[in-house]
């Protein structure tokens, strides 16, 4: 058995745009934060929780609160409820998407799992915004973090729960950005310095950052025809330093 980690948006959901201009809308109105660095490659870890605790400690000058954290959560997913059917558009999936999914299921060697480092109420609206059907698949969020690792390790102990097995024969991690090799990369040396992996957690072997295989209109058997290859040529990639 076979695991494939997918990211959420830019992977799964055309989103990336709305959910970059909610997120610091939000926190311009929860926090009073006027000024955000969204070059997000520039954090150590990308992901919601993350970036906010950033944002919000060079605002504040200390972490934020329970309460706080709430507040916000609260106020980013009214503003994505709020835009969404004044702008569809923003909310799409990656074309081929759910059909993909829906393949993917019915697949008899692969299995799928997402891995996000949205918060879960967010991302969870983004899904069902974008008629991306993950009722039942194991997922990660960035309640499980705030490392992105951290969220795809949690996502593959989720799966093996949910598909009754100690291990997978190979697992990769489906993203389309810079920090998905990254998480990758990180996941393998965790690997590697343990003398006896335990059999909860494998890390992914590749991280494939082009959306192209399934956005082209590409179905399962084309997409899991480009595997070998991407393990191949991913296998000389250096870790990166960098939501």
């Amino acid at each position: 058995m076979k695991l494939a980690v997918f990211g959420l948006d830019g992977t799964l959901t055309a989103t990336n745009a709305v959910d970059d201009a909610r997120f610091v809308r939000a926190l311009r109105i929860v926090f009073d934060i006027d000024l955000i660095n969204t070059n997000w490659t520039a954090y150590s870890h990308v992901t919601d929780a993350s970036v906010m605790a950033v944002a919000f400690g060079e605002k504040h000058d200390r972490d934020p609160e329970t309460a706080e954290i709430s507040r916000f959560i609260e106020c980013f997913v009214a503003l994505l409820n709020e835009e969404c059917p004044n702008r569809p558009d923003l909310f799409g999936e990656i074309p081929g998407a759910v059909a993909f999914l829906a393949a993917i299921r019915q697949h008899s060697e692969w299995r799928a799992a997402i891995a996000t480092g949205g918060r879960e109420r967010s991302a969870r609206f983004k899904m069902m915004a974008s008629q991306i059907d993950a009722d039942g698949m194991p997922a990660a969020f960035a309640e499980d973090g705030p490392a992105r690792e951290t969220i795809v390790e949690a996502a593959i102990i989720r799966a093996c729960a949910a598909y009754a097995t100690s291990t997978f024969e190979k697992i990769v991690l489906v993203g389309d950005a810079i920090w998905d090799v990254r998480t990758a990369w990180i996941a393998i040396r965790r690997r590697r310095k343990r003398r006896q992996p335990s059999t909860s957690f494998q890390a992914p072997e590749v991280a494939h950052t082009h959306r192209q295989t399934i956005a082209g209109g590409a179905d399962l058997r084309q997409f899991l025809s480009h595997l070998p290859w991407l393990l191949k040529a991913h296998s000389s990639f250096k870790p990166f330093t960098s939501r």
